[in-house]
């Protein structure tokens, strides 16, 4: 089917992605919010007079409607051409790249914990996919983890011989991932490209009609990383389901008030009842983390300190913050016991030597690694002992 409106661009690749601004296409139609702007074509390769071969070309709007992503994928490339990937992303700073610089407010760094959860999920795999759930409650941290780890992902894609495209749906967008200023609060999707990454930031009910339709756009688009704001309804987290068995990686979020209730959910909303059902998603589950947080005791007497003169505990050094995950991934015994046993099987791993094939991984574990990274001088004994005793509380309340 043509459609007049679109002009291909040819580049000397077999799969690409560009951007064009929407006032700049010939369709002077301007769609209503809630309709569903999306081509899915055949198109033409034309080279001077000869037809070199043919493209499949996806046309969808992202930015609040401003521009149109392009994703061309030819089935007869030019053969030994390649895309040229621009491997620099340090240009600019990421708004997803989790914060390394130590605050006083908090006991352990975002980025320590994302490179934790990161190593323990893919442990080494350069193109996943599956999905990640990150649960947990209000301002617990669960978005700015989530997105942490695709900006950790999207590093490793680095490597691939196509540029990284990033899709985000969300409801409303709430971060973009290279931020603009107070007048326009993204980048030109084409400033983006320059520091690496293609990036169609799309918004519910904006850009796509639903969910299920910026899925199945992305099937045609080669994301490295499909990022899904919270999700709340069933019938969502089946097409998730459905799009990450397709072979793609999406990262997402979701209220949970603790890992096992989390899985649950996951199971419930797939009707997962049976150990074949439940098969079904624990092939398709790569891990589930859960956050909690807590305040560490304000310690105002020097007799309450941990060693005489400690200024650290003492004084006007303020309590520290401390965010504690426990993560569930999928092992080959892992997910033999959730097909067999449900959720009953999620339970956690106390501190120990091997983790090769070990799915569950309470607070504990994560405790006593993050203290190992937390500097000195930063975090004292006393505290240290009071997040160990805490998360081995929660442990063992499977909290």
């Amino acid at each position: 089917m043509a459609i007049p409106i679109y002009k291909v661009k040819v580049y000397n690749a077999s799969d690409y992605t560009y951007f064009q601004k929407r006032d700049t296409v010939n369709d002077k139609r301007e769609p209503a919010p809630r309709e569903r702007l999306s081509l899915d074509i055949q198109a033409k390769i034309i080279e001077g007079a000869k037809t070199t071969g043919t493209a499949r070309v996806l046309a969808c709007k992202c930015y609040a409607g401003e521009h149109l992503s392009v994703t061309v994928r030819c089935s007869k490339p030019k053969s030994g051409q390649k895309y040229v990937v621009c491997a620099n992303t340090d240009k600019r700073n990421s708004a997803y790249a989790p914060k390394d610089k130590r605050n006083p407010k908090f006991a352990f760094t975002m980025s320590a914990v994302a490179k934790w959860v990161d190593e323990l999920v893919f442990r080494g795999d350069s193109k996943p996919h599956g999905v990640i759930v990150v649960s947990g409650s209000t301002d617990s941290g669960k978005s700015e983890l989530a997105r942490a780890l695709v900006h950790l992902r999207l590093q490793h894609a680095l490597t691939q011989p196509r540029r990284p495209h990033l899709i985000t749906i969300e409801d409303p967008i709430e971060t973009y991932y290279y931020p603009g200023n107070a007048t326009k609060p993204f980048l030109d999707p084409k400033t983006s490209q320059k520091y690496g990454l293609d990036y169609t930031p799309r918004e519910l009910r904006v850009d796509t009609h639903s969910l299920k339709d910026a899925l199945h756009d992305a099937l045609r688009q080669t994301p490295s990383v499909v990022y899904v704001g919270e999700v709340r309804d069933h019938s969502d987290w089946r097409e998730i389901f459905q799009f990450a068995g397709s072979g793609h990686l999406v990262v997402t979020t979701s209220h949970a008030g603790k890992l096992t209730e989390a899985i649950e959910i996951l199971l419930k909303a797939n009707e997962a009842k049976s150990p074949s059902e439940r098969q079904y998603v624990a092939d398709k589950i790569l891990g589930v983390v859960h956050l909690r947080r807590f305040q560490c005791e304000k310690r105002k007497r020097a007799e309450d300190s941990c060693k005489p003169n400690c200024k650290l505990c003492v004084g006007n050094h303020p309590p520290k913050g401390v965010l504690l995950p426990t993560l569930w991934r999928r092992t080959a015994a892992g997910a033999n016991s959730l097909v067999a046993d449900g959720v009953s099987s999620v339970l956690p791993h106390l501190p120990g030597d091997s983790n090769d094939d070990v799915s569950s991984f309470g607070r504990s574990w994560f405790a006593r690694e993050l203290t190992k990274t937390a500097a000195i001088g930063h975090i004292c004994d006393k505290e240290i002992k009071e997040i160990e005793c805490k998360a081995l509380e929660w442990d063992l309340l499977q909290e």
